[in-house]
């Protein structure tokens, strides 16, 4: 019902439209249940315990936590929809923003949530009935629930602390006209789905003893996406300034596949197979945000780069500068980082595709951090300008050789007058119109030239085949051409301790 204040005209929603357009945000199943943990977490809880129960149209999903627990008037708070603003600034282990999750999550999934927790050994319990609402049509949250839902709490939180989260009616995870046997083959795919997301979400809490999450008693292990003690991955580490606070950025390339066991190789796919979980992976107080997919960059998903991965350790408080959804499933990296992000991913592809290609023939363990783009991002406040990399080994090389003002003065000049506007404007109407530097321009006589004067300045020919190879990789535009690069230096094919002829 409408009412007016003075001038003003008070419309509240109606109460069963919002609850179910809520209920197509698009969580998952998996989802759904990591943005449960998340609450339990920000309750400082050590132990989680999940428990399924397939009864067809009474099946139901509990989690319990060890957490700190909620007063009466704090449950209330969190049932309430946007509880919280996502500008309030959020303590360090709070993996929220909205203050939607444990509504939007539960109703994505079910029709019937239920929540208890104790605090000081007083329980409180608060229910939301989407059958209910519609039928009273009013916000009617219920301040205790019905005999099925008072002997789960009683069962199941039996601590002095801790929370309940019951979802029952669950019409999004079963299919209540399918058959039984495979209601329940569809039911236990979903709980097996949820584990494997639950592993690699929650990798670092759970890899650190800084928690521990079971599912109808079995413990979830870690699933680390990076292969990290093994001892063909290789690294790449750099910390990224932001206006946030620093971006740690470590990119890994996996082993190919020749020096992987079955076993290995297998559980190394993760749960979205190779193809899909290559890319970035974004945390956020160790919590995995995005796991793999390239964030908008504009890089191609291709066989030859399934074996890179980064991992991106964003600040707390920046979740609206990384456009975090509500999901807490998609980000895209800001402005002032992009360039530099891809530059990264840049060279785990192509360190992704050597590997790939010389099966399993690694340059190094460790990669070093020392990247020479020909262009640097230049952000003055919120205007962006572009200059050249003075410490690009071809750049240094001749502006020290010529030693000229003329030459720093004309630099200048390209850079305060490169056609950013032209640029955006074309690539905006057309983003597959960029021509690559050198593209299909590597046999001209220019080309070969600048290679010979790379050589001469970095002094390639001292240097062995395997060290040459990665110093290719990390300078632009030669790490997108190294063979070609090789090929011109006559390097041949020759051993990693080899020293170029």
């Amino acid at each position: 019902m409408n009412y007016s204040i003075g001038q003003d005209e008070i419309t509240p929603p109606e109460p069963s439209a919002v609850m179910e357009s809520l209920r197509a945000i698009g969580y998952s199943p998996r989802t759904a249940v990591a943005d449960l943990i998340d609450n339990s977490i920000a309750a400082k809880a050590t132990r989680i315990l999940i428990f399924c129960q397939w009864s067809q149209k009474e099946s139901y999903i509990t989690l319990l936590d060890n957490g700190t627990g909620m007063n009466e008037r704090e449950l209330v708070r969190a049932m309430t929809l946007g509880s919280k603003s996502p500008t309030e600034l959020r303590s360090a282990g709070d993996l929220g923003r909205f203050g939607m999750g444990l509504k939007t999550a539960s109703f994505s999934q079910c029709r019937q949530l239920t929540v208890a927790s104790k605090q000081s050994r007083v329980l409180s319990i608060r229910e939301w009935d989407l059958d209910y609402i519609q039928q009273a049509k009013d916000w009617l949250l219920k301040k205790n629930t019905d005999e099925k839902g008072d002997e789960l709490v009683k069962k199941l939180l039996i601590g002095d602390t801790g929370t309940c989260v019951i979802w029952r009616n669950l019409d999004r995870i079963i299919d209540f006209s399918a058959a039984e046997g495979k209601g329940k083959e569809h039911f236990l795919e979903v709980m097996e789905s949820i584990e494997n997301h639950l592993a690699m979400v929650f990798h670092r809490y759970l890899a650190r003893k800084r928690l521990k999450i079971s599912i109808n008693g079995h413990d979830i292990k870690p699933w680390d996406p990076f292969m990290v003690k093994h001892d063909f991955t290789q690294e790449y580490g750099e910390d990224i300034a932001s206006a946030h606070g620093l971006i740690r950025v470590h990119g890994y390339v996996l082993p190919h596949r020749s020096r992987l066991t079955e076993n290995e190789f297998l559980d190394a796919g993760g749960p979205n197979g190779w193809n899909g979980q290559q890319g970035l992976y974004v945390y956020k107080n160790d919590r995995l945000l995005v796991a793999g997919g390239w964030a908008g960059l504009g890089l191609r998903a291709e066989d030859q780069f399934n074996l890179a991965r980064v991992a991106i350790d964003i600040p707390l408080n920046s979740d609206a500068a990384w456009h975090l959804d509500i999901k807490k499933s998609r980000v895209r990296p800001p402005n002032e980082v992009r360039g530099r992000l891809k530059k990264i991913a840049e060279i785990m592809q192509e360190r992704s595709r050597h590997t790939y290609r010389s099966k399993g023939r690694i340059l190094g363990r460790k990669i070093s951090g020392t990247f020479a783009p020909v262009w640097k991002e230049q952000w003055k406040g919120s205007k962006l300008g572009y200059h050249i990399n003075r410490d690009h080994p071809v750049v240094s090389g001749v502006i020290s050789r010529l030693a000229s003002e003329d030459l720093k003065l004309l630099l200048r000049l390209l850079e305060e007058t490169l056609p950013l506007e032209n640029i955006a404007f074309y690539l905006a109407d057309s983003p597959n119109a960029r021509q690559e530097p050198f593209e299909e321009k590597t046999d001209t006589t220019d080309f070969k030239s600048i290679v010979a004067l790379l050589d001469q300045i970095i002094s390639t020919t001292k240097l062995p085949l395997s060290l040459l190879e990665s110093t290719l990789t990390e300078i632009d535009p030669f790490n997108r051409y190294p063979e070609k690069v090789l090929e011109i230096l006559r390097r041949g094919k020759a051993d990693d301790g080899e020293t170029a002829k």
